[in-house]
């Protein structure tokens, strides 16, 4: 006498294995959303978390003294304007804006 193959409802294993697999996705985009708010609220120049972030023209955050340190050390390029140290777009170091949402929504992660 044949055994009828195993299906859905009679395999319990099978049906756990899949809802751990629909979680998977869900957990993969909470990591990733909280490795970009951890890039976000990090400084590229000295990988710390951001201290008194400001932003400039290309919007990346920088601690206010870490880009002020760049500056200082670099010739402006077109007059006034330094390149940015991520992108290498040209900013005025005049127009640094104090970057209050990294200052109130990002906790050190």
């Amino acid at each position: 006498m044949r055994e009828t193959p195993p299906t859905v409802s009679n395999r319990p294993h099978r049906a756990r294995a899949k809802g751990r697999v629909a979680d998977k996705p869900a957990a993969m985009a909470s990591a990733a959303s909280t490795q970009k708010m951890q890039e976000e609220a990090t400084c590229s120049i000295c990988l710390e978390h951001l201290t008194e972030p400001v932003t400039i023209d290309c919007g990346h955050n920088f601690c206010r003294a870490c880009i002020t340190q760049h500056c200082e050390h670099r010739e402006p390029e077109r007059g006034t304007k330094f390149p940015c140290p991520q992108c290498l777009a040209l900013f005025q170091k005049e127009k640094l804006r104090p970057n209050t949402q990294q200052t109130r929504g990002s906790p050190r992660l």
